[in-house]
């Protein structure tokens, strides 16, 4: 019997759960003895407490996720070495999108990694602990890279999906034992039908070196889990991690997936809450589809992330968006009669941005509401490995061959002033990344209390509403001067000392005083709330 130590990098202080090393430690439960267990890794964990932590298991195989660049890299250097040196006969493979696309490279860097999964992996990971414990070559394997005795490495390419999801165990989540919040991640199904060059879910599928094939759950297996973590857990709300829920393909499928799914969780009697992702051509205003988006709010649905991504055609067509200016509105229109919270994906900076382009995002997203929003006015184009948006950038000439793979940005402006702008705001999403976020999702708690209250507390709900709405809106008005007088000092020419009156006119002055009321109303509902001896545990099971 081996014991294996998973390691999950979380890449904020809030608990994201990484379903990757949960499949693969349920597998290895359910067909092994092994002692398998998983190690979460926040932020503010010192690196060496942490990995002593692992170390202090004793394990025989250590799996570490990377499935982002900006995660990742820095705890896997520090790790890396420190679990070879206290362990030295300790196998290290890694897993994840990132590691998939980069294998050879982190395995160069990094001497101490043994082993790279490409791709989905549950479907070997049981061989592969038993291969590595009795000292068998992994060579037969599907899908590794790994490093031979004299050094040299080996790949092993990806050729078999898991066709058949359902017969993967449900994820261990281990951490239902801690005394956190009850809402989960779930995956509905794998792979994307989309193309947006930027994205690196398809290239995630490419190492099969076939087409991005899309596979779903069957919809009983994935509202069987659903309902033991509610029965069972007590778990109240969920959040698909799919790509695009309704993926399936034609079209109509997907949409017959969806309402069969919203309407199993009616028929089972489950009061819960469901997030999840769609694109913005895929509904529009008609009989059939407004029906269905009624049915899903019925069932739960409450909040929504629509990948709008720009406000103008030359940037969508840059990102082979399928869906239009005109589909984006139309979603967002649709979806805004309801009671759920929209939230919208969306790349304000890339390489070839002008300050018309960038005043043509600020605009688009004054009308949909975005501007509330100042994290995703502040973001830049990422580089993710083996996209097609890579090979874009390299044929317009803003991205060398050899490009820095470690790096999240590493092409060139084509404006040095928007440049300059995009660093600035780069900074302040570096220093008060908590701030930005707490704000995006101010107003979400207001939209679950109103669905789990179904009209009860009718008066402290008004009452919250009210306040967020109108904070919400103040905000806005600072963030969209704060963006708009940034883009005209771009027009004249950057001038930090411009830049830093404006900063401190809107963004000090403005939107972290408003920040400040939103905590502060915050904390004043939820005192209400606690007076009253009112919980959303018991608004949920107060039938």
């Amino acid at each position: 019997m081996a014991k294996v130590a998973f390691v999950s990098i979380m890449w904020h202080s809030r608990f994201v759960e990484e379903l990757g090393v949960e499949y693969l430690t349920a597998v290895l439960r359910k067909e092994t003895n092994h002692e398998v267990r998983i190690f979460y890794k926040f932020p503010e964990d010192n690196y060496n407490d942490f990995f002593q932590q692992v170390i202090g298991f004793n394990p025989d195989i250590v799996g570490i996720s990377l499935s982002h660049k900006y995660t990742g890299l820095e705890p896997l250097y520090a790790g890396a070495s420190l679990l070879k040196e206290k362990l030295p006969e300790v196998y290290l493979c890694i897993g994840g999108i990132f590691a998939s696309t980069n294998a050879e490279n982190i395995m160069r860097k990094i001497q101490e990694v043994d082993c790279v999964f490409l791709g989905e992996s549950e479907n070997i990971i049981v061989d592969f602990v038993d291969k590595v414990i009795n000292h068998q070559s992994i060579d037969a394997l599907d899908g590794v890279v790994y490093r031979c005795e004299n050094g040299t490495l080996k790949t092993i390419p990806k050729k078999n999906f898991i066709m058949d999801l359902d017969a993967i165990p449900f994820p261990a989540r281990d951490y239902m034992e801690e005394d956190w919040f009850k809402m989960v991640n779930l995956m509905g199904s794998r792979g994307c039908h989309g193309h947006c060059h930027f994205c690196n879910v398809p290239s995630m599928y490419a190492v099969y070196g076939t087409e991005h094939c899309w596979r779903g759950r069957s919809i009983a297996n994935i509202v069987d889990e659903m309902e033991y973590l509610y029965k069972e857990h007590g778990v109240l709300i969920f959040s698909f991690n799919d790509s695009s829920f309704e993926d399936a393909m034609p079209l109509t499928e997907g949409k017959k997936r969806l309402a069969t799914f919203a309407n199993e969780i009616l028929k089972r009697g489950l009061r819960i809450l469901w997030t999840c992702c769609f694109r913005a051509e895929t509904f529009k205003n008609n009989k059939e589809d407004i029906e269905l988006i009624e049915l899903m709010v019925k069932s739960g649905l409450y909040n929504l992330l629509i990948g709008v991504e720009a406000g103008n055609k030359r940037a969508l067509n840059n990102f082979s968006k399928r869906a239009t200016i005109s589909d984006n509105y139309q979603s967002i229109e649709i979806f805004d009669r309801y009671p759920v919270y929209i939230s919208k994906g969306f790349i304000m900076f890339t390489p070839q941005s002008t300050p018309s382009l960038l005043r043509d995002n600020l605009e688009f997203a004054h009308k949909i509401g975005l501007d509330q929003e100042l994290i995703y006015l502040t973001t830049k184009a990422a580089v993710f490995d083996q996209t097609p948006y890579v090979t874009d950038l390299q044929n317009e000439g803003y991205l060398t061959q050899d490009y820095d793979w470690e790096n999240e940005y590493p092409y060139t402006w084509k404006d040095d002033n928007v440049r300059q702008f995009a660093e600035a705001l780069q900074f302040i999403r570096d220093v008060y990344m908590d701030e930005l976020e707490y704000t995006q999702y101010y107003g979400r708690n207001a939209i679950i209390w109103y669905r789990f209250a179904e009209g009860r507390y009718r008066k402290e709900l008004e009452y919250n509403q009210y306040h967020v709405n109108r904070l919400r809106k103040e905000i806005g008005i600072y963030n969209y001067a704060f963006i708009s007088a940034s883009i005209d000092l771009c027009e004249r020419g950057w001038n930090i000392h411009e830049y830093r009156i404006i900063k401190s006119k809107y963004f000090d002055h403005g939107f972290l005083k408003v920040y400040d009321e939103m905590v502060l109303q915050s904390k004043k509902i939820s005192r209400l709330f606690r007076m009253n001896n009112i919980t959303m545990e018991d608004i949920a099971n107060n039938h």
